[in-house]
């Protein structure tokens, strides 16, 4: 009996829970299909992003167009292996014979991962592989976990989501006990979080979207011009670019050190007399993307009193809340920090600015390594690669310059061809190393006597062609070089000595353009040699 009335009593409750429970998984259930919507499109926005990022650090650049027209293995396995290290959310990465699509990439899956097909085209995209492309496969639940939503996974179901996925809803201990506690309450609470929370979303992806145009116009403006951009234009371009960044500072390696090269909101004369060891920098020489909060008792610890006190002073540390430290690698060494700031918070710098630093880490390694190796390109195709004198196309554009400017001023310039005496007895006798070891030792010699006003190149073999400015001393000059090649070489135990033959010509008098000096000084070297001269004058040539 006691029983019956228990159940009676409770039977209201039990029915009013079931109701409320019942009532707020309909709510919910009409409110998760809206909210589905939104994480598709944060999903696919995210995905976008992240494809996005992988064309401009890796397939929209020369380096993997010529790698992969080229079929070379090597550079492709090292592009390969850079990408899978900035981006360990890649499981697979294949070059396939496969027509490229007709945008930069196109996204689909095999129902449990993200496949990427990537078009594979040059800095400009004026010309693309036409029979291959780049597959890539990246965990599904990567994606997911970067627009942190926990309400559903990718699984194998009935339930479709994007690019093929499936999806099952994730219930946890929580939405139960919102169901059963206070459902209508909850889930007003749950509609203003949310709500604030696609919120945030959306203003983080549009954020993104916003950086990764601005560092593609970076990279565009930067690849059109001719030099290496200024340091200022960088850390200026990096506090725009990063979120949260307020104020920057760029630390350059200098043999074992690392100095300031730029700021931005600092004072750059003072801070630049300091110099950092490796000991020293917080940050440490991490490869890493590191956010450190309040650097100035971290700075204390590290820093000598006086380089302390000139960093406390101009650059603020004791006001600054949050930095971020990006390191620029290059050949595998940092060569490179830049360090943002914010003043105000000191969560200013979140995972969002991470991923965008990290491509503008990416972008600014791969534009730094490309200038360096135009830089070493041109660098080569004007000098001699043993002695790094100007090779004979550089000698003759700068001695056409010369020849220009002393017809203008009215000025004679002396042309001597050079041979080396004895040098083909030396290189025989103790080889080829001992013969590069008296080319270089000569080069250096003779370089130590001119003028900034002169030129020198070796023209190949052991030949060499000086052009003196405004000669007139050059019979003295010609001997003083003699008696600078004729002194003592040494190479392993053995002494070495060389001598020269000097071929003189001038300009105007023995001729006026750049071929026919260097002919003349030619055939007035041979002369020397002839008749067993240390030098022989151009004038006298048609006497012979």
């Amino acid at each position: 009996m006691k029983k019956t009335n228990y159940l009676k009593k409770a039977k209201p409750y039990i029915l009013t829970v079931i109701i409320l429970i019942f009532f707020s998984y309909v709510i919910d259930n009409i409110y998760f299909e809206n909210e589905l919507n939104e994480i598709k499109k944060s999903y696919i926005s995210q995905a976008n992003f992240f494809a996005e990022s992988l064309v401009s650090g890796y397939f929209q650049w020369d380096e993997m167009y010529n790698a992969v027209l080229n079929n070379d293995v090597e550079d492709i396995n090292k592009i390969i292996k850079d990408l899978k290290k900035t981006y360990k959310s890649v499981l697979f990465f294949k070059i396939i014979d496969k027509i490229p699509p007709k945008k930069n990439y196109e996204i689909t899956s095999d129902n449990k991962d993200l496949i990427f097909i990537f078009k594979i085209s040059d800095d400009f995209k004026d010309k693309f592989i036409k029979n291959r492309v780049v597959l890539i496969k990246v965990n599904s639940e990567y994606i997911l976990n970067k627009i942190d939503l926990k309400r559903i996974r990718i699984a194998f179901s009935n339930k479709n989501f994007v690019y093929n996925l499936k999806y099952k809803r994730v219930f946890s201990s929580f939405d139960i006990i919102i169901y059963v506690m206070a459902v209508i309450f909850t889930i007003i609470i749950i509609l203003i979080f949310q709500g604030n929370n696609q919120k945030k979303i959306m203003e983080s992806i549009n954020l993104q979207k916003r950086s990764l145009k601005e560092i593609s116009d970076l990279t565009n403006y930067l690849l059109k011009i001719e030099n290496e951009p200024s340091y200022d234009y960088l850390i200026k371009k990096g506090v725009e670019i990063i979120p949260g960044a307020q104020a920057g500072s760029i630390l350059m390696k200098a043999g074992e050190e690392y100095k300031y090269v730029s700021c931005f909101g600092y004072n750059f004369k003072e801070l630049s007399k300091i110099t950092f060891k490796a000991n020293e920098l917080i940050q440490g020489e991490d490869i890493k993307i590191k956010i450190i909060k309040k650097i100035h008792s971290a700075n204390k610890q590290t820093l000598n009193k006086k380089n302390f006190d000139i960093l406390d002073k101009n650059g603020k540390t004791k006001k600054i809340k949050s930095t971020l430290f990006i390191p620029i690698i290059i050949e595998n060494e940092i060569l490179i920090f830049i360090n943002l700031d914010n003043f105000e918070s000191e969560d200013a710098f979140n995972q969002n600015s991470i991923e965008i630093a990290k491509i503008f880490s990416n972008q600014l390694s791969a534009l730094l390594r490309r200038k360096k190796i135009e830089e070493y390109l041109k660098y080569a195709a004007n000098h001699d690669t043993l002695t790094k004198l100007p090779n004979r196309r550089m000698f003759e554009l700068e001695f056409e310059k010369m020849i220009s400017l002393a017809k203008r001023e009215q000025k004679k310039i002396c042309l001597l061809y050079m041979d080396l005496k004895k040098f083909k007895n030396a290189n025989d006798k103790y080889g080829h190393k001992a013969g590069d070891l008296v080319l270089k030792t000569v080069s250096k010699r003779l370089k130590k006597i001119l003028r900034k006003s002169d030129l020198i190149s070796r023209i190949g073999g052991d030949e060499f062609i000086i052009s003196l400015y405004n000669c007139k001393n050059y019979i003295d000059f010609v001997e003083r070089a003699i008696k600078e090649v004729e002194k003592d070489i040494f190479f392993e135990d053995n002494k070495i000595n060389v001598s020269g033959n000097f071929g003189i010509a001038i300009f105007p008098k023995d001729a006026n353009t750049v071929d026919s000096l260097i002919l003349e000084g030619d055939i007035a070297m041979y002369n020397a040699k002839k008749k067993g001269l240390k030098y022989f004058l151009a004038s006298q040539n048609k006497f012979i």
